[in-house]
């Protein structure tokens, strides 16, 4: 189980933190200080990890993320009765980074988002805690002279893999890059490392170089074993049971067969440290199904992996 500390409520009579040992997820919980009490799970509701969050000054104001599937979700709360509502006006990517204004009116955020690399938001709060108005951005970051706008967003999907309704996970998520037009596409299945880490819709001028000057798309799934989607899924590949993350690529190639603008003959995987050994394993596995296969810094023995400590 796992414990994050956050901060004091305004009286002192508790505190909120966020552990995941009440299920699945990382959720917020108030815990009186009163000897004996019991914590509320604020957010036991909501299904997925909570990431952070910031306090007012006057800590009548809170607000915290939500990794979503991948992306931020972000919150506001009235630390009083601690009711909280989604704040909808965030584009899709990762929020962090928040604090308040002194008068609790503004809420700074740092986004990154496929557009943006991190920049700094404001958001307008209105007088009800959980009311809020526009966001506005307040710096531009470096990038070299490129028109980000054009850049593209990806679309989150979720597949049907090989033990879906037979006690497997119910779909695995992917997020869904493309070019321009109507395709068939050549596709670049891109793997995350890890294992035990997360493909999000992130800045990236690698990925939108592929799709700028290759036209190709780029699919990033988070096969079994990736965080990000409670405990139970990311042990869905430990031990003996490795492979069957493999077999979610296959099931991903599957996917792709079914898109008619995604080209099944052109596909390439791509992946570094563990992503390059599940680049491996699906050379093996789906030769007859691949174009190309990079591996970059993958795992090629396991047993001098082992002997060598890694730093």
């Amino acid at each position: 189980d796992v414990y994050k500390r956050q901060a004091f409520d305004r009286e002192g009579t508790g505190f909120f933190y966020t552990t995941d040992v009440n299920g699945d997820f990382m959720q917020l919980a108030w815990q009186p200080v009163e000897p004996g009490s019991k914590p509320e799970f604020v957010t036991a509701d909501i299904p997925w990890n909570v990431e952070g969050g910031a306090l007012s000054d006057d800590r009548t104001r809170g607000a915290f993320t939500v990794n979503e599937g991948g992306l931020s979700k972000l919150y506001l709360m009235d630390m009083e009765t601690r009711k909280y509502g989604p704040v909808e006006v965030i584009p899709t990517g990762l929020a962090g980074g928040m604090e308040f204004s002194p008068d609790g009116s503004k809420l700074a955020i740092t986004l990154n988002t496929p557009k943006t690399p991190s920049d700094s938001f404001v958001l307008e709060l209105g007088k009800n805690a959980l009311e809020y108005g526009e966001l506005e951005r307040w710096t531009y970051s470096e990038v070299g002279g490129l028109d980000t706008s054009n850049f593209a967003t990806p679309e989150l999907v979720h597949f049907p893999t090989f033990d879906s309704g037979d006690g497997g996970p119910e779909s695995i998520p992917a997020w869904v890059y493309k070019p321009a037009g109507e395709g068939p596409f050549p596709v670049i299945i891109q793997i995350h490392g890890g294992p035990e880490s997360q493909a999000r819709p992130s800045f990236s001028s690698s990925t939108q170089l592929a799709i700028a000057k290759l036209g190709a798309a780029v699919v990033v799934p988070n096969v079994r074993g990736s965080s990000g989607y409670g405990k139970h899924f990311m042990s869905l590949d430990n031990g003996f049971k490795r492979e069957d993350s493999v077999k979610d690529i296959g099931a991903l190639l599957d996917w792709i067969e079914t898109q008619a603008d995604l080209d099944q003959y052109r596909v390439a995987v791509l992946g570094g440290s563990y992503g390059g050994d599940m680049v491996r394993a699906s050379a093996v596995h789906y030769s007859d199904r691949q174009k190309a296969a990079v591996d970059i810094e993958g795992i090629s023995n396991f047993v001098t992996f082992l002997h060598n400590p890694q730093s």
